[in-house]
């Protein structure tokens, strides 16, 4: 087992108590969207529990949440209220369409 496949297992077995943990600070991520301009299209991989996506759609940015553990990404959907894929860092992704990407 990779340590790629040992992370996205924690997850996996782990999702429906990983999502109850308290959200720390936004700091990062605001200063994050400060340097972009409005409505910008960003891929958030690793989403987790959907919180920072959620930020950032309040904010007005076009999200697309991902997360390599399809629990996480289920967990993700009903806090978002749309589908969140299941997308692994290691998997291709077209990057030239987004204006910047999130893995946090």
């Amino acid at each position: 087992m990779s340590f790629d496949d040992a992370t996205i297992r924690f997850y996996r077995d782990n999702a429906a108590e990983y999502i109850k943990r308290p959200q720390r600070s936004f700091a990062r991520l605001h200063a994050f969207l400060a340097a972009l301009p409005r409505h910008a299209k960003i891929l958030e991989l690793g989403c987790g529990s959907g919180r920072h996506s959620a930020e950032m759609m309040a904010a007005g940015f076009d999200v697309r949440p991902t997360d390599g553990s399809p629990e996480m990404a289920a967990e993700a959907a009903c806090r978002l209220g749309r589908p969140v894929e299941t997308l692994r860092f290691d998997q291709r992704y077209e990057q030239k369409q987004y204006d910047a990407v999130w893995a946090s």
